[in-house]
């Protein structure tokens, strides 16, 4: 084989084996996934919910007419976390507590906000991250990356 048809071999064969190697199509076999099985919720004792719900209305009831939607979290929060409490029944508690009188738009916001809480942390529903930093440590977030050179922010770490 003479020396110039040798380099113009070489010179294309690797371009060429790269086009090759993007028009063909490759497939993988995957094994198949169990279902998950989601769990059933939990029995709801309505004497559970009713002295939950009334430990939240009594302690509301110290805030100020004028407290914000984060003094109010903060102590529907602390009340259900003094117990060990199914999701079910902090929910079926909240909406007692909605559903009662002289509900503001303040508590409104502050009970939707703790349901979000209480969400991600039983990790159920649309609210739940998969795989978040909720199981303990950690706050959940992180320290934004800034790039410098190029310009950019990446919150997403």
């Amino acid at each position: 084989m003479p020396i110039a048809s040798v380099r113009f071999s070489r010179l294309f064969a690797a371009p060429l084996l790269a086009v090759l190697a993007m028009t063909t199509s490759s497939f993988a076999l995957v094994a198949p996934q169990e279902a998950e099985v989601a769990a059933a919720p939990a029995p709801v004792d309505p004497e559970q919910v009713g002295m939950i719900a009334a430990a939240l209305q009594a302690d509301l009831s110290k805030l100020a007419p004028t407290a914000s939607v984060e003094d109010m979290e903060a102590s529907m929060m602390f009340v259900l976390g003094q117990g060990e409490y199914s999701l079910e029944t902090m929910e079926a508690a909240l909406d007692v507590v909605e559903a009662g009188p002289n509900v503001t738009p303040t508590l409104k916001k502050a009970i939707a906000n703790v349901r979000l809480a209480l969400r991600r942390k039983f990790r159920r529903g649309t609210a739940a991250i998969p795989g978040g930093a909720g199981d303990g440590g950690g706050s959940g977030f992180s320290a934004p990356v800034i790039a410098i050179g190029g310009g950019g922010a990446n919150y997403g770490n």
